[in-house]
């Protein structure tokens, strides 16, 4: 619509200057979600998505969401999620890649009760290394590729094994019904001198595998759950 407009100078000198301008026409941001989950994720779309024009794009690390690819009045409604590690994970992480000692050790696998099968046995072998007076290990294996110990509790002598790899059954990612056997490898670091007490350390070789066994499993879940939607391999 056209309006006339009446401008009014009044100079009170003898130089008079007018500027005009043009304003731009006010663009709304749009919305941009950060998820947490991969059901927020299936909650927001069914909620804000359509299957027409919504298109959802992922990798092994995140997933990406336009919400409604027709919008040209406005920005696009965006949304992202970045898979996460269960808390269960993080406490792993916690340990694994880092030197412990005994006490550490033990205190930690007290914890994990429905995480690791063999969690008591493996305790009280870590105890009774806790308690020897003497210790020596000459790095052999029997045939379970346990690592063997002989050790001298006061008057007691005798020996004693630990696993070189643990089996953890956790889920990987945040609020995942998806739970893995995870394979850990235990490296223990024999004493040096008189007195000192074998420290360890695990890894996980594997990981990079496992997570990407969990994201497949997330992404069929997806899949799944929004059957109709453009759900794509790759990025926006």
């Amino acid at each position: 619509m056209n309006e006339e407009m009446k401008v009014v100078v009044n100079p009170t000198g003898d130089d008079v200057l007018i500027k005009t301008m043009i304003l731009k026409e006010y663009v709304a941001p749009g919305f941009n979600y950060t998820l947490n989950s991969i059901q927020s994720v299936i909650d927001l779309v069914n909620a804000r998505g359509t299957a027409k024009f919504s298109f959802l794009f992922y990798t092994d690390k995140q997933i990406q969401i336009k919400l409604n690819d027709i919008i040209d009045e406005r920005q696009q409604d965006t949304a992202r999620y970045s898979f996460d590690s269960s808390d269960l994970l993080k406490e792993w992480k916690t340990v694994i890649g880092n030197t412990i000692d005994q006490k550490k050790f033990i205190e930690f696998l007290k914890r994990r009760d429905n995480e690791l099968p063999e969690v008591e046995a493996l305790i009280s072998s870590l105890q009774t290394l806790k308690l020897a007076s003497e210790i020596r290990f000459d790095g052999d294996y029997d045939d379970r590729n346990n690592y063997n110990f002989a050790i001298k509790v006061k008057d007691f002598e005798g020996n004693t094994k630990l696993p070189n790899m643990l089996t953890i059954h956790i889920p990987l990612i945040n609020e995942s019904d998806f739970v893995q056997d995870i394979e850990v490898e235990l490296e223990v670091i024999k004493p040096t001198g008189e007195g000192q007490k074998p420290l360890f350390v695990m890894t996980c070789p594997k990981f990079d595998r496992y997570w990407k066994q969990a994201v497949k499993h997330e992404i069929e879940v997806l899949k799944e759950a929004l059957p109709n939607y453009y759900i794509l391999a790759g990025t926006m």
